[in-house]
């Protein structure tokens, strides 16, 4: 779909293939840790292995309905239990509707940090998940922090 949260995976999936096919299988980076649960490693010919994706669900969200909700009444009878009812190896992906600068928070030192959306799985008694987003910058502050010469 290329919305952030299933672009990313894709993405990965393809770099830890270009691994295994380059370097062997164990060479893979620190994000394979994290992103692993996503993926099933298959075998081409019964040789060769590469990383598939786990089956995909696509979803938009709205961030202030979102916010709404959980901050609501009605939010108080969700249960983070009821999580672990998900289907098991089914990737559901949540990419923000509309501007991801809707939306933003601020951390630690004041700056400004914003969601593109987030991705969930189960396995077995866990949840894995991950989170798309970043700091805002300015069009300066993005060039400075892209140059080589930073002051």
């Amino acid at each position: 779909m290329k919305f952030p949260a299933d672009k990313i995976l894709r993405e990965l999936a393809i770099e830890y293939t270009h691994r295994y096919a380059s370097s062997g299988i164990y060479n893979q980076p620190i994000s394979f840790n994290y992103f692993e649960p996503f993926l099933h490693i298959k075998l081409i010919g019964g040789a060769a292995p590469y990383a598939d994706i786990e089956k995909e669900f696509n979803h938009l969200f709205c961030p202030e309905d979102f916010f709404d909700y959980i901050t609501s009444p009605e939010g108080n009878e969700f249960q983070i239990s009821s999580l672990l009812e998900l289907p098991q190896d089914q990737i559901y992906h949540f990419s923000v509707c509309g501007e991801i600068t809707d939306i933003s928070f601020l951390y630690g030192e004041g700056r400004e940090f914003v969601i593109a959306g987030f991705s969930i799985i189960r396995r077995g008694s866990s949840l894995f998940w991950y989170l798309i987003g970043g700091e805002s910058l300015g069009t300066e502050e993005w060039k400075l922090r892209c140059s080589d010469q930073r002051i």
